[in-house]
């Protein structure tokens, strides 16, 4: 059971102390960012890294040993802010291309793998066998990456195909602990959503200068950008869009009152990046709620129709240029014949295609895509940057065999979600099964890997560990039933 802790009895009120460690967390994260930001301007930037790595590991091994959703917490802190510290303290010195600010997330993600491999409960909990369906092509892609000799890139490549998978086992590991979730939850989802989504209309209309330096670097020699696109603080629009998706579906059952007030604002946001694919994954996600919620979840539907109402009057009031490049943009969807984004996927799909599976039967290793094939400069035609297709990815990477085994363990994860919310019936079940189910459909126009597949198997074993949680709640109490009948 949570503790509740009162706060001076003229307030009134009290809260969780869940609650109070996830606002001591937030705390803790702006003192730390003003510190390793303060740091960055006086010219001293390997300081700053190191300062921003060093703490926030050191206090994610403090926060595992106290509990695994102070930790995890913690951890989604650093998905969301890592990239915007990179920015900083690559604005005050040289940008560098290989940054411990921003692998500063897997590292506090590798304090999970002790736990993992220590396990004895895991081994017994037939819902963590799924996950090798991920895991065993993924181990074959890193070989063949070095059976290739793609040694760095398959060891870069880890970071996207491995390391979150490390997610889906802890959780289920510590589904006994998974209904401290929800009060560490109610504490980041609507302060995340409503800080960068501020910062990203902000930086729509006055781009800052870390912004605009790490835009021209991200694009390389030619013109000199003034403008932006808005990424708020993430790497990339597309992340940037999908991880306010994320928060925005966590919101049907997470943040309260809070998270509604946010709300309008995020619309508003996610609009404005004009990703098309995430506002599709946006709808996908409310049809299912609409289709299979009950309860709470279906007076939500109605929060966020107020948001949306209240985000398309703040849409009519921007720019009209904005406003106009924003219809034209997701008018393209009926002319995709003229659509560029559209054509690219088309030459992508021709180019990896088949053809080139059928003469790589084996794959080309987990080292062809993602952060492995971009920072590797070796074997052009055999690198796939912006491979935006997360059906033929898997069969690229892992060949026909292993690739069909990778693909179907995406699925079966997501409907082993699904199956977990139904049985447990949890809403807040519900709502990780659908946001995992709709992050899956993503798969059309991205690979799911890297931050996307972290939410996927973030999503999907949460609903997998309330619905253990709850079958072992069940077991006990059928227990005491069986005792007291025994004794009388």
């Amino acid at each position: 059971m949570s503790k509740t802790l009162t706060l001076p009895y003229r307030s009134g009120l009290s809260l969780r102390y869940e609650t109070v460690v996830g606002l001591k967390q937030v705390l803790a994260m702006l003192m730390l960012v003003s510190i390793t930001w303060l740091i960055a301007v006086l010219h001293l930037a390997i300081l700053a890294r190191s300062v921003y790595l060093v703490v926030g590991v050191g206090l994610g091994i403090y926060y595992i040993r106290r509990s695994p959703w102070q930790y995890l917490s913690w951890v989604l802190w650093f998905w969301t802010l890592s990239p915007f510290m990179r920015r900083i303290c690559d604005y005050y010195s040289q940008p560098d291309t290989i940054n411990i600010v921003l692998i500063t997330p897997n590292f506090l993600t590798l304090l999970m793998f002790p736990s993992v491999i220590t396990s004895r409960t895991l081994l017994k909990r037939k819902e963590g066998a799924v996950g090798l369906l991920l895991l065993v092509p993924a181990l074959y892609g890193l070989c063949v990456s070095f059976l290739r000799a793609d040694i760095y890139a398959g060891a870069v490549a880890t970071l996207d195909w491995i390391i979150p998978l490390i997610y889906y086992w802890y959780i289920i590991d510590k589904a006994n602990y998974v209904e401290e979730c929800k009060p560490y939850l109610d504490v980041f989802v609507p302060l995340s959503l409503g800080i960068i989504s501020l910062y990203g209309i902000y930086q729509n209309f006055y781009p800052p200068p870390w912004d605009v330096q790490y835009w021209n670097f991200f694009k390389g020699e030619g013109d000199i950008f003034k403008e932006v696109p808005m990424f708020s603080v993430m790497n990339s629009v597309g992340v940037f869009a999908m991880w306010l998706v994320m928060l925005i579906v966590l919101s049907l059952n997470i943040g309260g009152i809070f998270s509604f007030f946010a709300m309008p604002v995020a619309l508003l946001a996610l609009v404005m990046t004009e990703v098309r694919a995430a506002l599709g994954t946006l709808a996908l996600a409310l049809l299912l709620t609409m289709i299979f919620g009950r309860g709470r979840l279906v007076s939500s539907l109605f929060g966020v129709l107020i948001a949306i109402m209240v985000s398309s009057g703040l849409f009519l009031a921007l720019d009209s240029e904005v406003s106009s490049k924003l219809i034209s943009r997701f008018s393209s969807v009926g002319d995709l014949q003229n659509d560029g984004s559209a054509r690219v996927r088309q030459e992508l799909f021709f180019r990896t295609g088949p053809e080139f599976i059928e003469s790589h039967p084996f794959g080309v290793g987990i080292g062809a895509v993602g952060k492995g094939a971009r920072d590797d400069k070796g074997r052009d035609k055999e690198k796939f940057n912006d491979l935006d297709s997360g059906i033929i990815a898997p069969f690229v990477v892992f060949g026909w065999a292993a690739g069909f085994v990778y693909f179907f363990g995406m699925v079966a994860v997501v409907i082993q979600a699904g199956l977990a919310a139904w049985r447990s019936k949890s809403q807040l079940a519900f709502v990780f099964a659908v946001n995992a189910a709709a992050f899956l459909m993503t798969c059309l126009f991205t690979v799911v890997i890297g931050i996307q597949g972290m939410i996927v198997w973030f999503s999907a074993s949460c609903a997998v560990a309330i619905e253990i949680a709850t079958r072992s709640q069940r077991n006990v109490m059928k227990a005491r039933r069986e005792y007291k009948d025994w004794r009388v």
